[in-house]
């Protein structure tokens, strides 16, 4: 099966770990399958065949029948990649050009002024509260030390 895998990696042209970020399993996995020390496991052909679907999972698990990786039997990944010009609809003038223009001309005529009146936040405190504010008086009570040999020594005043 390693074997099978190493067509799949050299088929999209990719290293070993490129295809291992892309099918979503960690590199040093694949290294140990790829080398034979550890056996692909279920969740490995899931993932390789979840990020290849046009891989036959009969010929990545037991090598029989088409492998799916000829130009011809693959599906297309990009969903764009199916579309003609003429579907497109590519080189045809646009139906609705006049209303396309009169909403161009509404959008730039109702663009907000990017200048914003913006003035910093800064609360305004009263003096007169200021004086009638206490200040409360700390003091140090007991101060402890904490030694190295788990003894201590606390001093109050």
């Amino acid at each position: 099966m390693n074997n099978r895998i190493k067509e799949i990696i050299a088929h999209e042209h990719l290293s070993d770990g490129e295809f291992a970020d892309l099918v979503g399993i960690k590199r040093s996995t694949l290294s140990h399958c790829l080398s034979g020390r550890n056996d692909v496991s279920k969740d490995i052909i899931t993932k390789i065949h979840n990020a290849y679907p046009y891989i036959s999972i009969n010929w990545l698990m037991f090598g029989e029948g088409d492998s799916g990786l000829s130009s011809d039997s693959r599906i297309n990944s990009n969903l764009f990649d199916s579309l003609s010009n003429s579907d497109a609809g590519c080189g045809d003038a646009p139906k609705y050009e006049k209303d396309f223009d009169l909403n161009t001309q509404k959008n730039e005529q109702q663009k907000p002024n990017n200048q914003y009146n913006i003035s910093p936040i800064v609360p305004q405190i009263d003096i007169n509260q200021l004086e009638k504010i206490e200040i409360k008086e700390k003091r140090i009570e007991k101060i402890m030390i904490f030694y190295s040999d788990s003894t201590f020594e606390v001093f109050k005043k």
